[in-house]
């Protein structure tokens, strides 16, 4: 295997081991009482679980033994994690690859090494279980089956230990998320409630999700009904003579995700009606499906009305000009037409200059009348 393939599984090894988040944390009991259990029944005077860093031995628990960490280049159980099976070492003092290891040559002074790797689902081996003495020796058969156990009980409560470590943030992140959820609906309720429109959220079932202060008064104030969420939509409106049918239509066509746009002349109750601009939006989840339709109500009656007096005023100004313009333009186009029949070969030089004068006040006057009809008829 060339060095690049081992930097990359080295690389990925690493990675499992960070997601842990193991190194340098407290004792933990379970993993002190595996080691225990370990050196007792394997019969020897130590016991530790170990995990193999970039470059660093770090010892998560142990027996026996007064080690926190050791530089990488000498742990038994760099080795350890270079295969899935036992590593075992009978005799560190005469074996060569150990009989000038510091380990070896002082404190703890290692004899006999056996260790089984932690292996995670992955498959990387980031760490181990070993077992050592001052003296060599060799496990049995039975012992090496219960190491093993006991090597794959550390790497379950290594899973239990990320999961409940997972659980727990995913827990906060979610208190995290509704809190900014209601902050961001207590600060969207407070906009709406500061409008002086009316907003209605209503499901693809016409039940009522949410609602503002103005439309809860409004309904309170013209109806004498309450509104609650849950109720259905129809049922509500269906007091309000001759819209239901059209919000029905608009509702719909809101649910295909298209906007739609109305203005209402709204009969309150007899003798009272109150024009509304009315727009269906289609309402969208997270993922961008439509939930539903956002309907919002304008009061619009005072423009409305002033837009129907301005109506109503121009109106009357054409009625007037154009009374006024056949009133004034007959006996102009009939002064016009008798000035044009008249024959100004018979007339003095003076009398014909006063004819011309009055030919030009007469079109003037004629002029001055089309452009009042006109700009009349243009407002």
């Amino acid at each position: 295997m060339n060095s690049t393939s081992l930097h990359s599984i080295e690389k990925d090894r690493l990675s499992s081991l960070y997601q842990y988040k193991i190194l340098d944390t407290q004792q933990e009991a379970s993993f002190n009482n595996i080691c225990r259990l370990a050196s007792q029944v394997c019969q020897t005077s130590a016991a530790m679980i170990t995990f193999i860093d970039h470059s660093r031995q770090w010892i998560k628990a142990k027996t026996g033994v007064n080690l926190i960490e050791t530089p990488r280049n000498i742990a038994f159980c760099d080795y350890t994690i270079r295969q899935n099976e036992l590593f075992q070492i009978t005799d560190a003092s005469t074996d060569e690859r150990f009989y000038q290891n510091p380990l070896v040559t002082n404190e703890p002074y290692i004899r006999f090494y056996a260790g089984f790797p932690l292996l995670t689902p992955s498959g990387h081996r980031i760490g181990a279980l070993c077992v050592v003495d001052i003296s060599p020796k060799q496990l049995t058969q039975e012992q090496e089956v219960a190491l093993r156990g006991l090597s794959e009980q550390v790497m379950q409560l290594m899973e239990f230990r990320y999961l409940m470590a997972k659980l727990h943030q995913e827990y906060f992140d979610n208190i995290e998320q509704q809190q900014i959820l209601l902050e961001n609906k207590l600060t969207l309720r407070a906009i709406l409630d500061s409008t002086n429109d009316g907003h209605i959220l209503i499901d693809a079932n016409f039940k009522i999700l949410s609602f503002n202060k103005v439309t809860q008064q409004a309904f309170e104030r013209f109806f004498k009904q309450s509104i609650a969420i849950g109720e259905d939509f129809w049922q509500l409106i269906a007091q309000i003579p001759g819209i239901e049918d059209e919000f029905k239509s608009n509702f719909n066509i809101a649910l295909l995700g298209n906007k739609v746009s109305i203005e209402k002349n709204i009969e309150i109750k007899p003798g009272l009606s109150l024009w509304y601009s009315f727009q269906f939006l289609p309402a969208y989840d997270e993922y961008g499906s439509i939930i539903g339709v956002t309907l919002n109500a304008s009061n619009i009656n005072k423009q409305k009305r002033l837009q129907l007096r301005i109506l109503s005023q121009n109106q009357r100004l054409q009625d007037i000009a154009n009374f006024q313009s056949h009133k004034i333009r007959r006996p102009v186009a009939t002064m016009l037409g008798l000035i044009q029949i008249l024959d100004k070969t018979t007339l003095t030089k003076e009398n014909s200059e006063l004819i011309s004068m009055l030919e030009i006040t007469a079109r003037e006057l004629d002029e001055v009348i089309h452009q009042i009809v006109h700009k009349t008829n243009m407002a």
